[in-house]
């Protein structure tokens, strides 16, 4: 396969499977070598014994990268994410190559499901796109509502057509006891002892449920994610598995897969109405995706997706919620420029914080980053790049806030700082 030079934009796919991210909680909460040989077995004949022990007992889940699809009115899966190409796809290896292994296994599992599968019924499931051969009646305008003025903000889940969906991590599950007894044998032969094993069995249990729901929980056209969580907070590239969230969000509802069309307007708003359902149901989960997670869900490409979120901007004034926007992670316009230009501008924080669908706490949070911007450029001329390192924020959104203060505060002079600024810096 064909290497590409430089860090992929995939790169931080493999930390998305499920093992990796439930190996990485486990290593926090028991302390685990960063390298653990032992925790990482652990984990994987968990795995291993729970699923032969629940397929005896006849219960399916879905594993995140899936999409639960209704075949002769039985629920099944496809997977949206080949893990062990993705190896390959985050250290460079061709997309192309990577999207024709996925749908060979798309096919073959669909083909094992139905005897007589082919391509178009495939794509009747993972990507509508490729039979809009149709022609369907009706005003584009109808598949959406009516354009809408004002302040941006980010939409209300209701309105972009959000189910809400609630999933935590239960506290705790109840055990298979012949699935404890092999793996307390198993987890002695590692030095654990039956205290540690105890604890850990039930952790790997409760994130086993929270991470992979089973089959009957779900509707056809929802699929399993990891997401980031709406805490995160990104810094220089560092990333850890306990700011994944599973989220389970609606990739199509049963009307949408029966819907083909000819106009590229019309299937455009189609992708849109998705687009804003799928980002809201995972937002309500109190987490985000990022583009990458939307072109391997949806099966567009980035500059579509891109085109999408400006489309949808444009047209209501409202910004859905993704990591761009939300966590200001890569360089989609983010909702922090937003709510401090209002303040500037005298708006007061609730109803910023009303406008914008974010608490007081973080209102005030952007507001004073954003002085604290003005102060490092203004008194002690930082780098833009210097004060996003010492900020824990993005150099893009340095930017934007320095240009909020050539809009809003040109006058500010570069002076000497005082003591009392230095104070703020520090403690602000």
């Amino acid at each position: 396969m064909t290497q590409r030079k430089g860090r992929s934009r995939f790169c931080s796919l493999p930390e998305k499977n499920a093992v990796n991210v439930q190996l990485g909680i486990l290593k926090e909460e028991f302390e685990l070598a960063e390298r653990s040989v032992a925790g990482s077995a652990l984990v994987s004949q968990f795995h291993t014994l729970a699923t032969k022990h629940e397929q005896a007992a006849g219960i399916e889940r879905a594993h995140p990268g899936e999409l639960v699809v209704e075949i002769d009115s039985e629920k099944h899966t496809l997977p949206l994410i080949l893990w062990e190409e993705a190896e390959e796809l985050s250290r460079g290896g061709s997309y192309s190559a990577y999207k024709r292994k996925l749908e060979k296994e798309q096919l073959e599992r669909l083909q094992a499901l139905t005897g007589d599968a082919v391509l178009e019924r495939l794509w009747s499931f993972v990507d509508p796109k490729q039979l809009a051969c149709q022609n369907t009646h009706g005003s584009v305008e109808a598949l959406l509502p009516p354009p809408q003025k004002g302040r941006p903000g980010i939409v209300a889940p209701e309105k972009a057509g959000a189910e809400v969906i609630a999933r935590k991590r239960p506290d705790t599950v109840e055990l298979a006891p012949e699935l404890l007894e092999e793996m307390r044998e198993f987890a002695a032969g590692y030095g654990f002892t039956h205290t540690q094993a105890e604890a850990m069995l039930t952790s790997l249990g409760t994130l086993r449920e929270w991470m992979t729901p089973r089959l009957d929980e779900l509707k056809p056209g929802q699929v399993v994610w990891f997401a980031r969580s709406v805490d995160y907070k990104p810094r220089w590239g560092q990333t850890t598995v306990d700011t994944l969230v599973p989220v389970v969000v609606t990739l199509y509802t049963p009307e949408e897969l029966k819907t083909t069309t000819t106009s590229r307007q019309r299937f455009k708003f189609q992708e849109m109405k998705r687009l804003a359902r799928i980002t809201s149901e995972a937002y309500t989960q109190d987490a985000v995706f990022t583009q990458i997670d939307l072109e391997l869900m949806m099966k567009r490409s980035s500059q579509y997706i891109k085109k999408l979120l400006e489309l949808y901007k444009e047209r209501y004034q409202m910004w859905l919620p993704t990591a761009g926007t939300v966590l200001d992670m890569g360089r989609c316009t983010t909702h922090k420029r937003e709510a401090v230009e209002l303040a500037l501008e005298g708006v007061n924080t609730k109803t910023i914080a009303r406008r914008l669908f974010h608490s007081e706490e973080a209102i005030d949070r952007y507001v004073g980053q954003y002085e604290k911007v003005v102060l490092l450029c203004r008194k002690y001329s930082a780098h833009p790049h210097d004060i996003a390192y010492l900020l824990n924020c993005s150099e893009t959104l340095v930017e934007e806030y320095l240009k909020l203060v050539e809009k809003f505060e040109p006058d500010k002079t570069q002076s000497q700082p005082g003591q009392e600024d230095a104070d703020n810096l520090r403690y602000g």
